[in-house]
């Protein structure tokens, strides 16, 4: 008699809410792992369901000491951790608005190792990091394109159906200006389609948003209330600056941040 073969060791996937295992799949085959995945919720569950694995894959479960009693085949248990996003590096990122503000966005994305491109059409010079491309570029090569410019006529529905177009359906857009620069219909349209992987707003062109609107039920939307500036010294330094900035008039000097410098100009002569 000649022996059996040994027996190919199993392993299980377990209360993982990801759509697709294909990574795990291709990883196994090459192995010459038997697998599968398995509905598992409590205690019962996988006494019922797992005893039998040498390998359990686990994102989510109670694993108690009555499991590990339980399952005397096990050799090894592997949890699933935190992010199943896109990692930052690598990517590019698009600032519409390389002033003050896309400016400091800017320095603080250096570290993150990647490709940061810029437009816009009245700022001098471009931060070094910062690579000045047309709109319709950035549109065409941001991962992530965030948003830094003022509401105005021009930038009124910038980013609208025909923008949204141009960019990858793999592309989230933030949007921390103001909600008029953002297309609301538009950016939903392209939710619904697939034309766009996600969007994080914290402004939006009604606020507060209506209940009654799509993007509450979008898994890929995130909603901030016009609260993504804060933190504790923030808010310091916004009390000192308004204090510092009716001083500095008063003094005699030129506000830092002047709203209608013409008027400023004709005040002065």
């Amino acid at each position: 008699m000649t022996a059996a073969s040994p027996r190919a060791p199993l392993a299980l996937i377990c209360g993982l809410d990801h759509r697709g295992i294909r990574e795990e799949e291709a990883v196994f085959k090459a192995a010459r792992v038997e697998w599968r995945r398995v509905v598992v919720r409590g205690e019962d569950d996988y006494l019922r369901e797992c005893g039998a694995a040498d390998a359990l894959l686990v994102q989510y479960g109670a694993l108690t000491r009555r499991v590990f009693e339980g399952l005397p085949r096990l050799r090894v248990l592997v949890r699933y951790g935190v992010g199943p996003i896109h990692r930052l590096a690598g990517r590019t990122v698009g600032i519409l608005g390389c002033g003050r503000i896309g400016g400091s966005v800017a320095r603080k994305l250096a570290g993150f190792d990647v490709r940061v491109l810029g437009t816009d059409p009245y700022v001098p010079a471009f931060p070094p990091a910062v690579q000045p491309v047309p709109f319709e570029r950035l549109l065409d090569e941001s991962d992530y394109l965030t948003l830094h410019c003022p509401l105005t006529e021009e930038t009124r529905h910038l980013v609208d159906a025909r923008a949204l177009a141009r960019m990858r359906p793999t592309a989230v857009l933030v949007n921390t200006a103001r909600g008029g620069i953002v297309d609301t219909d538009a950016l939903i349209d392209a939710l619904r389609t697939g034309g766009l992987a996600g969007a994080g707003l914290d402004v939006l062109e009604d606020e507060p948003l209506a209940s009654t609107s799509p993007l509450h039920q979008m898994e890929q939307v995130i909603i901030t209330p016009h609260a993504a500036w804060y933190s504790e010294e923030a808010r310091s330094d916004l009390k000192r600056r308004v204090a510092e900035e009716a001083v500095r008039v008063l003094q005699g000097g030129r506000p830092r941040h002047c709203v209608n410098p013409d008027a400023f100009a004709r005040a002065r002569r």
